[in-house]
């Protein structure tokens, strides 16, 4: 049997005349099918891009420091993980890497207006803590000047002061700077903690409300804030420090209004670092590191 298939074949078929198409009617063609790729095309990049922004505005709802101000010098949001439930991650460490650390704030002027915060604290006619030493006790809320900051002496900074107001009013001499906070600062602590809607008070460690005051001085909380809610959540105290988590509330603002700070003080020393101010309202839970940092989780 002949194959058909084989250039030897006999069999011949006669082409059918095929009927040309009109140029113009293949041009219109391509161009409804450029204009439907470019439809689809655009459609989907819109999509995407709608995507991206929504889920660009969540983040920065929900990691943004909006209304407060920025603190990306001291820390760096990007390295916060949102887990399942609800629930945010970040390390000490990792969100303060490369940045400046956050302590205890200090005027920049060699001179400045401040107030007493603590009980019995000694005036002294030299910077050492020496019975000898003694002129006269100062407590939370007299009044001075410091006249010039002197810098450390046996592990401690020194102010020399006028002291303006109480029964020591009048007398110069040496304060240890643990216990003297700008005067704005603690009228940001008269007006914000030490009141009916904190849950601190004046029996509240120095220390702890010596932070706060550096803590709400960095937030402007003077010029922009007259609604605040200031508590301290948790306190977890490992073998040589103690980590505190407070929370900052704007009660005026219904979205990104509140903050967590996490501090850190070393052994008994009255000395602070802020580990993490992040957008948050509670604390899970605090994980010391082997590494000497924290894990963090909150909501």
């Amino acid at each position: 049997m002949a194959d058909v298939n084989n250039e030897n074949s006999t069999i011949h078929q006669t082409p059918v005349a095929q009927k040309p198409t009109p140029k113009h009617s293949r041009a219109k063609r391509v161009f409804v099918a450029c204009i439907a790729v470019l439809f689809a095309l655009g459609a989907i990049v819109g999509g995407a891009y709608i995507i991206t922004q929504d889920n660009g505005s969540s983040n920065k709802s929900q990691l943004g420091y909006a209304p407060w101000p920025d603190l990306g010098e001291y820390y760096d949001l990007s390295c916060v993980k949102q887990l399942e439930g609800g629930v945010y991650h970040f390390n000490t460490l990792e969100l303060g890497s490369n940045r400046v650390p956050f302590t205890a704030y200090r005027p920049s002027d060699e001179g400045f207006e401040a107030t007493v915060l603590g009980t019995a604290v000694w005036i002294r006619s030299y910077p050492k803590l020496k019975n000898r030493y003694k002129l006269c006790q100062v407590t939370t809320g007299d009044q001075l000047s410091v006249i010039r900051q002197v810098g450390f002496m046996e592990g401690k900074q020194w102010y020399f002061v006028r002291v303006n107001s109480g029964r020591c009013s009048g007398y110069e001499g040496y304060i240890c700077a643990d216990y003297v906070i700008e005067q704005a600062g603690y009228d940001l602590l008269q007006r914000f903690v030490l009141n009916d809607n904190s849950n601190l008070n004046s029996k509240t460690p120095v220390k702890y409300l010596r932070a706060l005051s550096s803590i709400l001085l960095r937030l402007g909380a003077a010029a922009e804030f007259s609604n605040l809610s200031v508590q301290l959540l948790d306190t977890a105290i490992y073998e040589h420090h103690t980590v505190l988590t407070f929370n900052i509330r704007d009660l005026n603002v219904a979205e990104n209004g509140s903050l967590l700070a996490v501090v850190q003080f070393l052994g008994e020393d009255e000395s602070f670092v802020v580990l993490g101010i992040v957008p948050g309202s509670g604390i899970s839970s605090v994980v010391h590191c082997d590494n000497c940092s924290f894990d963090v989780y909150y909501y």
